[in-house]
């Protein structure tokens, strides 16, 4: 069932609290919230300042603790449920802006970038450690199984390259056609 969401910004990821409370954000700052499982949403504002026009790119919860990661170089935390949200600071040295987030536990979250870095925190965001040692190039998309694996589409879609779990290299995968590669993620079985 279609639902409008009365902005001409466009929606790029949503996540859920619960089977009612989720939030969708997108571009041009778009954040909106559901509690009705997704029947109608309300806009909210982050404080961000307002010279900088973000574009939320990823969010994720794993109960009341969610993520949000945007461009240019926008993290940002929850720890009750999207009720308040801290933007995190990143160094300057990051590779590439961020561009998908993954909830891992309490306090701990999976950030990856444009370059394909990938960096770990264990302490809600105060600390983050690289997880891959070979982050070079460009990314057209990037997903995660719930194993902990990625698959990543290179920006010009000529190649991919995939990252096992406990790896810390990603593994370059040469195509032989001529079409370019959009996107890729992961089925249920793997």
């Amino acid at each position: 069932e279609e639902v409008d969401l009365a902005t001409e910004a466009n929606p790029l990821d949503l996540s859920f609290v619960d089977s009612d409370h989720g939030f969708l954000v997108g571009t041009n700052r778009l954040i909106v919230e559901t509690t009705d499982a997704g029947k109608t949403w309300e806009e909210r504002k982050l404080e961000l300042p307002e010279e900088e026009n973000f574009r939320l790119i990823s969010i994720d919860f794993q109960g009341e603790e969610g993520w949000i990661a945007g461009q240019p170089g926008l993290v940002m935390h929850s720890n009750d449920s999207g009720k308040n949200w801290t933007r995190l600071l990143l160094g300057s040295q990051l590779p590439g802006d961020p561009y998908l987030i993954i909830s891992d536990g309490p306090d701990k979250a999976e950030l990856a970038t444009t370059a394909g870095a990938i960096y770990i925190t264990n302490d809600g965001g105060i600390n983050w450690e690289a997880r891959v040692d070979n982050a070079e190039g460009g990314v057209r998309d990037m997903r995660r199984g719930p194993d902990g694996k990625y698959v990543s589409v290179s920006s010009l879609g000529n190649f991919f390259q995939t990252l096992d779990s406990g790896q810390n290299a990603w593994s370059p995968h040469q195509r032989a056609s001529s079409k370019r590669v959009q996107s890729m993620g992961f089925q249920p079985n793997g």
